[in-house]
């Protein structure tokens, strides 16, 4: 599986404390290896956002994302 960022997401990412940024790599990480792992909460988005899916991150950080 490849995953590529957006630039938008990669400049938000730098300015994430060290802890936030830790999480995004073992969410990131435990995607890669199950995506339907209950902890990711991985689910499809609607409206503005159909086609989409959404990871959960931390109790406010969401990772958007398609196929």
């Amino acid at each position: 599986m490849t995953i590529t960022f957006s630039s938008k997401f990669r400049k938000e990412y730098k300015s994430f404390p060290k802890n936030v940024q830790n999480q995004v790599l073992d969410r990131l990480e435990l995607f890669s290896k199950n995506k339907n792992n209950p902890q990711l909460n991985n689910h499809k988005l609607q409206g503005e956002y159909s086609g989409f899916h959404s990871i959960n991150i931390s109790g406010d950080i969401r990772a958007i994302y398609e196929f």
